[in-house]
């Protein structure tokens, strides 16, 4: 939704990106299992963006890191002009609270940052989508 508010032009990139945290996920479940979900669901978020968007070019990719780091390095490098931040996991008084790799990103982003608010059925949707225009060339 916040996307089409943005009236985004056939030039527009979207990059789907999620970390994943080995901490957590290892003690979550094993790590291949982990990385298999988060294959998928960056997948299914790429299809519904460009299902909804198809002049959008959408990418999507995941590692296995800090996504307080992640998050930052991929924007950077990407030259990404827009990160939009969604909750993940995050239910009941939780997502009231500004998570810490928000809290992170925040300060630390080369680009905007738009943090989303949680929806009721929003449970696990990725970390973050860049949005960039193509740089022209200089």
């Amino acid at each position: 939704e916040f996307i089409d508010k943005l009236h985004p032009g056939k030039n527009v990139q979207v990059r789907v990106f999620h970390a994943i945290e080995l901490d957590e996920a290892i003690a979550a479940s094993p790590i291949e299992e982990c990385r298999q979900e988060a294959a998928a669901l960056v997948e299914s978020t790429c299809k519904r963006l460009r299902k909804r968007f198809p002049k959008l070019k959408v990418q999507g990719c995941f590692m296995e890191g800090s996504a307080k780091e992640a998050i930052v390095e991929e924007a950077t490098s990407w030259g990404a002009d827009l990160i939009l931040m969604g909750p993940y996991g995050k239910l009941g008084a939780d997502k009231l609270l500004l998570g810490s790799v928000a809290q992170s990103v925040l300060p630390n982003s080369p680009c905007s940052v738009v943090l989303l608010r949680a929806q009721k059925t929003m449970h696990n949707a990725p970390s973050t989508a860049a949005y960039a225009q193509p740089r022209a060339n200089n």
